[in-house]
């Protein structure tokens, strides 16, 4: 069919706990998806930094009022301040994933799980795909078939080598410039 459930973005049959099942491709909304659960895994730099800033707050609750205890009041609050701008810093900095880091899990065994519960459950929302089942039934599966599903995934998602809508990235001996 030259290319057309690619065009669509077709998904692609694969053999799952013993049964035929389609796996859809992989879309923009889900990479949103994808982003949250794996911000989720992260610390929040404010939860620590908030501790430490509120230890220094404290301290200075603590001093009397003479000069020296001002002076030190002041060098408390100024620590705390700059503990939580440079806690601010930090999250903003944390607030995104970079693709490489996306692309980087989707090939390990939790983002292979976390991608199939998540197509299969939008396929097949009253067959009640938990993320538990998937990675139940993905322990008891081989190597080679958790490779193969995660390149059924790529193909249907065309994140694979051959998924490039340009084609092939390298030309083939006497073709021109559109690789025809």
């Amino acid at each position: 069919m030259d290319g057309l459930g690619r065009a669509i973005g077709a998904g692609v049959p694969i053999q799952f706990s013993g049964e035929t099942l389609i796996l859809d491709p992989v879309t923009v909304s889900d990479f949103g998806l994808i982003e949250q659960e794996l911000l989720s895994r992260r610390p929040n730099p404010m939860d620590l930094t908030r501790k430490e800033a509120q230890a220094f707050i404290l301290d200075a609750a603590k001093l009397g009022s003479s000069a020296e205890d001002e002076f030190l009041r002041k060098q408390y609050i100024a620590m705390a301040e700059k503990i939580m701008a440079d806690g601010m810093a930090a999250a903003r900095k944390a607030n995104g994933i970079k693709p490489t880091e996306v692309a980087e899990w989707l090939d390990t065994f939790d983002g292979v799980q976390f991608t199939l519960w998540l197509k299969l459950d939008q396929r097949y929302p009253d067959r009640f795909f938990t993320l538990d089942k998937i990675k139940e039934v993905m322990q008891s599966m081989q190597e080679d078939e958790i490779e193969r599903l995660k390149k059924l995934r790529d193909q249907a998602s065309g994140l694979d080598e051959l998924g490039n809508s340009t084609g092939p990235t390298s030309k083939a001996p006497g073709a021109g410039q559109t690789g025809v």
